[in-house]
């Protein structure tokens, strides 16, 4: 395991209301295993330190255990061991587990007063119910990782100010926050394995019942494996590869609030060719960019069925160019920039992550040969982001923009609703932090949200006080009852919930970023946006529109007129005059 300096842990840990009070936590963690053991007694030191470094140890029963460890039977007699860092002591093994640790730098829960805490206090009720969360803690989505973490804190505070009954009775509850991304510079962990990999295998010692996340189709895919072979619930508020539709490793307890790109390739192929239309008469080129990962190119594969371009199917090499990227932190895009402008496309489109706004799209229009007629670019939920304003803002601001925001347009699953508006105001309310709040609208923040209701939901169907995950996966199936009660996320859902839990009735949970209805799979089907870049008004930035062009997944179609309310058509942004 790679430990980090107190330092070193600062500089990517969340900030503000979620994080703030995890600032310097390091610890040593270890793996506990529902039956299993993982070392083979107290003579085998080595594979422990190997695995979780100097000072971790073997147990007679095969675990490895921090300078804490051993038998327990309070979570109180956890903490102190710990010298006062949150630890529990786990109720099927009797061991203590320490929470936090350098990929696991908070945990959070919400006191009876509403007070939201992250030290010891958080977990020193024997009765707590931990759960997980997987988000990108550092990198380039940090701000969009650290966004879906409050949108978990926000469920949590609204649970926690209206609570349900656990099999009878009210429990404490709190979430452990893990990175599914390495802190830049920083190299793998235990045996190799990455940030995503080593979180998940952590969530699984401390013994979660459940995980919300994790940040994309990669890192979710990499997490799956972990965490339905301990029996524990994971549901992804934005992994979208359509991959997973079919993924061995889901054992009925993968959920997604997002649909798959199956559906996303639809309105994506539609709004590419809206923008052919658009532009002058002639022969068109596009380059398409996508990620090295299963959402990129499940994205690209799923795109190519769908897609024309001069009335033929796209691939015809000379106005067709298929590039990809690699995943790594510390690739290189210059060769990828150089291709793209050497082809001289008029359309570009990115199907990628966040990264996909600062080494792509940025670069492009920085080194983009003046005289010469800017792209349009159109891009995929992945880039939909606070990052993608700010540079449309910075564009905007100069005395001859391109304009960028004229020139860019892309797709998201899910449509604004009355309740994705509620929503929004609740997040922006209790994180009016600019860094945050400006993330509410990115793809997946409210997905989280989603995430959070359906398991702090289903802990109200569990009707033992065994919390494991099938019990959620039965309950998250009881809150998508079809022709039931319509029950909306939000803090006056759970009102209207009490007296059907109280009945246990089943019914229609309606989220912010889908309908939730989800089929055997685990799947959401939902219709996707086309959205665009307005104007600021009154001295506000520019911002997300949805338009009324989108995929109706009723229909199956695109249904809908493209109605950006602010720009210039595509193809009046001109030549660039340098």
């Amino acid at each position: 395991m790679n430990i980090r300096t107190n330092r070193d842990l600062k500089r990517g840990l969340v900030v503000g209301a979620v994080l703030a009070a995890a600032s310097g936590l390091l610890a040593c963690s270890f793996l506990v295993t529902r039956g299993e053991t993982q070392c083979a007694g107290p003579d085998d030191t080595a594979t422990c330190t190997n695995a979780f470094g100097p000072g971790a140890r073997c147990t007679a029963d095969g675990v490895c255990v921090t300078k804490g460890g051993g038998s327990c039977t309070t979570n109180t007699e956890c903490i102190d061991r710990e010298g006062g860092a949150p630890a529990i002591c786990r109720k099927d093994t009797k061991v203590c587990v320490r929470l936090t640790n350098a990929d696991c730098p908070s945990v959070l829960s919400v006191a009876s007063g509403g007070q939201v805490v992250t030290d010891r206090r958080a977990v020193e009720a024997d009765d707590t119910i931990v759960l997980g969360s997987l988000a990108s803690l550092y990198g380039t989505n940090q701000t969009k990782g650290e966004a879906r973490v409050a949108a978990f804190q926000l469920a949590l505070q609204e649970f926690s100010a209206r609570p349900l009954p656990i099999a009878g009775r009210t429990r404490p509850l709190a979430f452990l926050s893990c990175t599914d991304t390495e802190q830049v510079g920083a190299d793998a962990g235990a045996g190799g394995d990455p940030a995503v990999v080593r979180s998940a295998k952590h969530l699984m010692a401390v013994g979660v019942p459940a995980v919300v996340g994790a940040g994309n189709s990669g890192t979710t895919t990499s997490a799956l494996v972990e965490i339905t072979a301990k029996g524990s619930v994971l549901i992804a508020p934005s992994a979208t590869s359509p991959a997973l539709t079919s993924n061995p490793n889901k054992k009925g307890l993968f959920f997604r609030t997002a649909p798959s790109d199956a559906l996303q390739a639809i309105p994506l192929a539609a709004a590419i060719g809206d923008v052919e239309k658009a532009l002058p008469t002639g022969t068109k080129k596009l380059v398409f960019i996508s990620k090295g990962d299963s959402y990129g190119q499940g994205l690209r594969d799923q795109l190519a069925v769908n897609l024309t371009l001069n009335n033929v199917a796209i691939g015809v090499p000379a106005t067709y160019k298929g590039l990809e990227y690699g995943t790594e932190a510390t690739f290189d895009f210059s060769q990828r920039i150089a291709e793209t402008i050497a082809f001289e496309p008029q359309i570009i489109v990115i199907a990628g992550t966040n990264e996909g706004v600062e080494k792509l799209v940025k670069p492009l229009e920085a080194q983009w040969p003046a005289g010469k007629t800017r792209p349009v670019f159109v891009v995929s939920d992945g880039l939909k982001s606070a990052s993608l304003l700010d540079l449309i803002k910075a564009d905007d601001a100069t005395s001859n923009p391109s304009p960028l925001r004229n020139r860019i347009r892309g797709t998201a699953p899910g449509r604004p609703t009355a309740i994705t508006s509620s929503y929004t105001l609740r997040f922006t309310s209790t994180f009016p932090d600019p860094r945050i709040a400006n993330e509410v609208g990115s793809f997946g923040t409210a997905g989280a949200y989603d995430a959070a209701y359906l398991i702090l939901y289903a802990l109200g169907f569990v009707p033992t006080d065994k919390i494991d995950g099938q019990a959620i996966a039965t309950g998250v199936r009881r809150l998508a009852k079809e022709g039931g009660k319509s029950i909306e996320v939000g803090p006056n859902g759970i009102d209207q919930a009490r007296p059907l839990f109280a009945s246990g009735t089943d019914f229609d949970l309606a989220g912010a970023s889908s309908p939730l209805n989800f089929d055997d799979a685990g799947e959401s089907p939902a219709d996707v946006e086309i959205w665009c870049v307005q104007r600021g008004v009154g001295g506000a930035g520019p911002s997300f529109f949805s338009t009324d062009k989108y995929f109706n997944a009723s229909a199956k179609t695109v249904v809908g007129a493209y109605n950006c309310p602010s720009g210039a058509p595509v193809g009046d942004a001109g030549a660039d005059g340098g």
